[in-house]
């Protein structure tokens, strides 16, 4: 169970780190860099963690990648 306000503070976070709702991180690369970008925001996404102990695993989240998600735009 979340705490009150938990999700309130997770958007004011997002907002202050330049996130748009639903992202939990931002990957910009060079395009050098693109296979190494993917691995890293397949690795992210999949990524479990435990907040409490006891709880059960939670992801973190989707990641911004420019590519992937500027594509669609336009």
């Amino acid at each position: 169970m979340t705490e009150p306000g938990a999700a309130d503070e997770e958007a004011a976070a997002h907002k202050r780190a330049g996130l748009s709702e639903g992202y939990v991180a931002f990957i910009s690369y060079a395009h050098v860099d693109q296979a190494i970008a993917r691995r890293l925001q397949g690795f992210v996404e999949r990524f479990r963690h435990v907040a409490v102990e006891g709880q059960k695993p939670r992801r973190l989240g989707r990641c911004f990648r420019d590519e992937d998600e500027l594509a669609g735009e336009g």
